[in-house]
């Protein structure tokens, strides 16, 4: 189970506003935001889907620009 603290770290590390996270998922915000103050659980499938992309985010190396270019 997602811990509100988590999602909200997920939310700051996908650089994800609650309002971004409600349109990608097809919800109002005012229920992504019941997750975010822990008013009630975030959904399985959610709290998985989310863990998946922060561990893509934060493994994936930021690539080497050449200023330059």
């Amino acid at each position: 189970m997602m811990t509100p603290t988590r999602f909200r770290e997920c939310l700051v590390i996908l650089r994800w506003p609650t309002n971004v996270l409600a349109e990608i998922v097809g919800l109002q915000q005012k229920q992504v935001l019941t997750w975010f103050v822990g008013d009630k659980p975030v959904p399985p499938s959610v709290a998985e889907w989310l863990e998946q992309l922060v561990a893509f985010v934060t493994e994936l190396p930021v690539p080497k620009i050449d200023p330059e270019q």
